[in-house]
């Protein structure tokens, strides 16, 4: 509790040595007519909340399942875990419906229906009366890799073998239709 005289104004200052949501109980005296007035306060801190979102795996295949986990503290000198959900969406829109948090600040989130190709995810958390909010993403890569068939090329010994790329790459499919290149001999 915290006590003290009021000012010219009738405000009593007083100091509250917290970080989390407090009631604190103090008591003003007005020096004039000597009255007693007792008044409790809730004096609520905001704290700050840092956020880290994770896929596993990433890079995936169509179908396959990924799981996004999204975890959140507070920014010292906050204290506390957040409290609250958190939305997962991909390019701008929602993938499910909101996640509550878990007793550790972490919510998670699992999807098979990526589509193909680079989908960015987040994390948003809007916060609560005692936690800012804080957003996060992550890239997820959705792709079938290429498959290269065996290429038998006949040679006679002591002579060189010229391949074109192409003919090269006329040994490979990939499931996703993406433009082949070759990277490496």
């Amino acid at each position: 509790a915290a006590s003290g005289a009021s000012d010219a104004s009738g405000v009593v200052t007083f100091t509250v040595k917290s970080t989390t949501a407090v009631a604190e109980v103090f008591t003003a005296t007005d020096t004039t007519d000597s009255v007693t007035v007792t008044q409790t306060v809730t004096v609520t801190f905001t704290a700050a909340t840092t956020s880290t979102l994770t896929a596993s795996p990433n890079p995936s295949l169509p179908g396959t399942n990924v799981t996004f986990t999204a975890t959140l503290s507070a920014v010292p000198s906050g204290a506390g875990t957040p409290t609250g959900i958190v939305l997962f969406k991909t390019n701008g829109v929602p993938l499910c419906d909101p996640v509550t948090l878990d007793g550790s600040g972490v919510a998670a989130f699992i999807t098979n229906s990526l589509p193909h190709g680079s989908n960015t995810v987040s994390a948003e958390y809007a916060g609560n009366g005692s936690f800012l909010g804080t957003t996060n993403s992550v890239v997820q890569m959705v792709n079938t890799p290429p498959v290269a068939s065996l290429a038998t090329y006949a040679r006679n010994a002591g002579i060189s073998a010229k391949i074109r790329i192409s003919d090269l790459l006329t040994n490979t499919t990939d499931a996703d239709g993406d433009v082949r290149r070759l990277l490496a001999v």
